[in-house]
């Protein structure tokens, strides 16, 4: 299960302009296009339904 693991992050930048990204976000109202989310425990489910080309973004919960 720990072989070919990717894990995808993004360069934010320096602190402040991070910060001021969320707060022109929060402002604006933008939501990210969250399709479903997967607790880890459905791992499988979670890659099925990425199979099948979701609309939006397929969340897997570490903590669920």
């Amino acid at each position: 299960m720990l072989k070919n693991i990717t894990i995808h992050d993004i360069g934010t930048g320096s602190r402040r302009a991070l910060e001021r990204l969320v707060r022109a976000v929060d402002r604006a109202g933008i939501r990210p296009g969250l399709d479903v989310r997967y607790p880890l425990a459905e791992l499988p489910a979670a890659f099925e339904h990425l199979a099948r080309g979701p609309f939006g973004n397929v969340v897997i919960d570490m903590m669920g």
